[in-house]
């Protein structure tokens, strides 16, 4: 893989309102991501440029990013410490292997990690989370988030400000007082899984469909995103938001993303950053666009365009100033790239950085914000069926580090060490000790019946 940095200086932003190497959104402070993605290539491909065979540095070593998030495993004189956590194989996540996965979120938890996945078995959907420690290790059995059978789409999950706890956020058909289509649901977890909450309702409009899209982590609870098809055919759907409480009480109502009051605006995603400012970024009509908000309102009068390349956002994360956005780029000179923009939170410029560029061979990418910057991951389709090629059976995931600019540190790799077949890029999150990857695998290993899911912690400073 040829890997490229482009920083340019990008639209001017005007101040604005309201988580081996290294895979379906917010009104307030805190921030995660899910996507849906795929990928190919795998370990050891010098072709692909996607190196998973070369040394892997000690993780108390000075390269690379240098440290995880500041809230950090023991405390010894003071001092945060990481987890003493070894790169490792990755693993399969979903302990019933009956049925296919459809996608999966995740999101850092007090001691490790929360996953949730939907999995379809041919008569229902259903969506069930997993435990996972701060080395990415399995942490007790499944949990039976929503056995209705009448799930839609696939789960968002967040941090729950200061509790240490998790939501799981997620559609299905029938949600509790609305039996008008899909509705929002959500469930609150203390951190070791114990349901901390009821079944609650998280749209206010009950017509037709709301499909949720992003979960946020604030510093007083969380805020969730979601498509409104409540128009129907008069209107448009439009991307909503809405803040809650740590007990789940609803904060600021809904809340739509876009000034305008047509068109279609899809696939909301959120991030915080640290200084609580919130940021909010959708597709309008085929363009990426966003917003920034804070507990007064929105600082943006009106909708900015990320890009002027044809990027489409993916994935957002906050930062200690600002907002890290994944896009995929789908414009004639750069397409199948992977973009990274990088925004202040109070206004300022963009600055774009390209980070993979093989033409029509990237897509949904993640971003997760580390201290040092970020990790992009990424499904990656290069070299499928290449017979020149070391794997061409599928799809692999790809991922890189960059520092708090985007600025790409060091070069790609493969984070998968299970390659056969398809393995799909879905969530990440940022823990202690690394960044957690989760990604469809379709390789049926571990007795998986048809797609399963799988997991890599990306130790700090892991790489090629």
């Amino acid at each position: 893989m040829r890997t490229r940095l482009a920083i340019a200086v990008g639209c001017l932003l005007v101040a604005a309102g309201c988580p081996p190497g290294g895979p379906g959104t917010d009104g307030g402070p805190g921030p995660d991501a899910t996507v849906d993605a795929a990928t190919d290539a795998g370990p050891g491909s010098e072709d692909a440029g996607l190196d998973a065979t070369a040394p892997v540095p000690d993780a108390s070593a000075d390269a690379g990013p240098d440290a995880g998030p500041d809230a950090a495993g023991e405390e010894d004189g003071g001092l945060d410490v990481p987890p003493d956590c070894e790169p490792a194989a990755d693993l399969a996540v979903a302990a019933d292997p009956a049925g296919q996965v459809l996608g999966a979120a995740a999101a850092a938890r007090s001691g490790g990690f929360a996953v949730a996945f939907s999995v379809a078995d041919g008569v229902g959907t259903f969506v069930r989370a997993r435990l996972l420690d701060e080395c990415g290790l399995p942490a007790g059995d499944e949990i039976e988030v929503d056995e209705s059978g009448l799930v839609v789409g696939v789960p968002v999950a967040s941090a729950v400000g200061e509790t240490g706890g998790f939501v799981i956020a997620w559609s299905r058909d029938g949600g509790p007082g609305d039996d008008e289509g899909a509705a929002v649901v959500f469930r609150r977890f203390d951190g070791d899984g114990t349901p901390a909450g009821a079944l609650t309702l998280a749209s206010e409009v009950t017509f037709d469909d709301q499909l949720a899209t992003a979960a946020a982590a604030l510093s007083t609870g969380f805020a969730l995103a979601w498509e409104d098809n409540s128009g129907g055919a008069l209107i448009r759907p439009d991307a909503v938001l809405c803040t809650f409480d740590e007990a789940g009480r609803p904060m600021s109502g809904e809340v739509s993303m876009s000034p305008l009051p047509d068109g279609a605006q899809n696939v909301p995603r959120m991030a915080v950053a640290a200084d609580g400012s919130l940021l909010a970024a959708w597709v309008d009509e085929g363009v990426g666009r966003f917003r920034r908000r804070n507990d007064g309102g929105w600082l943006d009068a009106e909708a900015i365009a990320l890009t002027d390349d044809g990027a489409l956002p993916s994935s957002a994360a906050g930062t200690e100033d600002g907002f890290g956005i994944a896009l995929t780029s789908y414009s004639a000179d750069l397409e199948g790239d992977v973009l990274l923009s990088v925004l202040p939170s109070g206004g300022g410029e963009a600055a774009e950085a390209t980070i993979a560029e093989r033409q029509g061979a990237e897509r949904d990418a993640i971003v997760v914000s580390t201290r040092a910057g970020f990790l992009i991951a990424w499904t990656d389709e290069t070299y499928r069926d290449d017979p020149q090629a070391v794997d061409s059976s599928g799809s692999t995931v790809g991922a890189v580090w960059t520092d708090a600019a985007g600025e790409v540190e060091g070069e790609p790799f493969v984070v998968p060490t299970t390659t056969d077949f398809d393995q799909e890029l879905a969530a990440g999150a940022a823990g202690p000790g690394g960044v957690l990857v989760v990604w469809v695998d379709w390789s049926r290993a571990d007795g998986e019946d048809d797609g399963g899911l799988r997991s890599r912690l990306i130790t700090w400073g892991e790489g090629p």
